[in-house]
């Protein structure tokens, strides 16, 4: 998925379009490899212009640290979408 982001994203900057990718739950889920999903995926757009919108709710629902990911993504991240959780 990252390379093809990538790819996209790639073909598209000539033109004047972004192309970014906002969070769910799933690619803060532990793989078999120790690594959660999200990191593999922008390790393999790594060079390319994909950006990232963070969505803060559903990175705190998956249980990790919005915060942390917030620092170590810095360079890709444009925006975050904050939302109220409440049921």
């Amino acid at each position: 998925l990252g390379a093809e982001l990538g790819r996209l994203a790639e073909q598209y900057r000539p033109h004047g379009i972004s192309i970014g990718y906002h969070n769910m739950t799933a690619g803060f889920a532990l793989l078999s490899t120790a690594r959660y999903g999200f990191e593999v995926m922008f390790e393999a757009a790594r060079g390319s212009p994909l950006v990232w919108q963070a969505d803060i709710a559903w990175m705190s629902r998956a249980g990790v640290d919005p915060a942390e990911w917030l620092q170590r993504y810095a360079k890709v991240l444009v925006s975050a979408h904050v939302k109220d959780r409440a049921p």
